[in-house]
């Protein structure tokens, strides 16, 4: 594992390394997801030498390991977010908050679709293109999940978590309430593993 991640990294350097030695005239890199390799990629590359156009529909970089801790108010959601915009664009038109709907690799176009106005369709042109997106979670069709649970994958997910708690414990000190049901609604749940 340690070997893999090695390798990984060497190929990450010398990627990044050719990014940052481009000759004038700078090229048009497009970087697609503000996750953990996009975000390290955005920080990393020069940005005197390439125009850095970032196409996401998140204008933040999270800090997943720490997600968990958000919904129970051991930290706040701000605390665990890094504003794309703070890594220094040559222009604040260079960040789209959108999502990539299509790609045409030959006439090097990504087809995409705005995330405040879903109506709102275009094209962007790149000369280089990093693809760095997430994916969704998976609940293996199994029944009742997408009804009764709450997955952890963004600040939003934490947020409902994080106010389904704080419901059930306010709910939990209404009057006329059976000891079963304040067993209920003050017991919880956690299925799966990983840093969230």
């Amino acid at each position: 594992m340690a070997l893999r991640a090695n390798i990984q990294n060497n190929i990450l350097r010398k990627w990044l390394r050719t990014l940052t030695s481009q000759s004038p005239g700078r090229k048009r890199l497009v970087i697609l997801g503000t996750g953990w390799g996009s975000y390290s990629v955005l920080r990393s590359v020069n940005k005197k030498l390439f125009d850095v156009i970032v196409i996401s529909p998140r204008n933040h970089f999270l800090f997943t390991p720490l997600l968990a801790s958000t919904t129970v108010g051991t930290l706040e959601f701000r605390s665990i977010i890094e504003p794309v915009r703070n890594t220094g664009f040559r222009d604040e038109h260079h960040f789209h908050l959108s999502h990539a709907k299509a790609l045409d690799p030959e006439r090097q176009l990504v087809h995409c679709v705005s995330e405040l106005d879903p109506e709102k369709e275009y094209d962007v042109s790149y000369d280089i293109l990093v693809i760095g997106v997430g994916a969704v979670p998976n609940d293996f069709s199994t029944p009742g999940v997408k009804k009764y649970a709450f997955f952890l994958k963004e600040i939003a997910d934490a947020r409902r978590i994080r106010n389904q708690i704080l419901t059930n414990f306010e709910l939990s000190t209404q009057p006329n309430l059976s000891d079963s049901e304040k067993r209920r609604l003050l017991h919880f749940v956690v299925v799966g593993g990983g840093p969230t």
